[in-house]
């Protein structure tokens, strides 16, 4: 039952985390380092715009062709936590590789769509 504790403690962390996240997300404006010293475009440029976009519901095309990726695998992250901490309650360990896995495998495809 300590394990089941801690668990939702960590996913209620992490929700609330997210959360002041978005908030300061359309509060702060963070340009890129490297397109305005280098003049370079680096694989996350646009994403910022493209989050705030895709989470108003808003129809502009995307800059940065990874963002629904990015995108997807957050809001994934964030309701799969959500929803694992309602059924922690005697299986802690199964939840806990079930968490892993899924995590992990999420991960995974990320990286390799990117």
């Amino acid at each position: 039952m300590k394990h089941a504790k801690i668990y939702q403690t960590v996913n209620i962390s992490l929700i609330g985390v997210f959360l002041i996240a978005l908030v300061l997300f359309y509060t702060i404006d963070v340009p890129c380092y490297y397109k305005e010293n280098d003049k370079v475009i680096c694989k996350s440029c646009g994403i910022t715009r493209d989050f705030k976009s895709l989470i108003a519901f808003k129809s502009e095309p995307l800059i940065n062709s990874n963002s629904k990726v990015y995108f997807s695998f957050f809001t994934v992250f964030l309701l799969m936590r959500f929803v694992s901490s309602f059924f922690v309650v005697k299986k802690v360990k199964h939840v806990l590789l079930l968490d892993f896995v899924i995590t992990i495998s999420f991960f995974i495809y990320v990286l390799v769509k990117i």
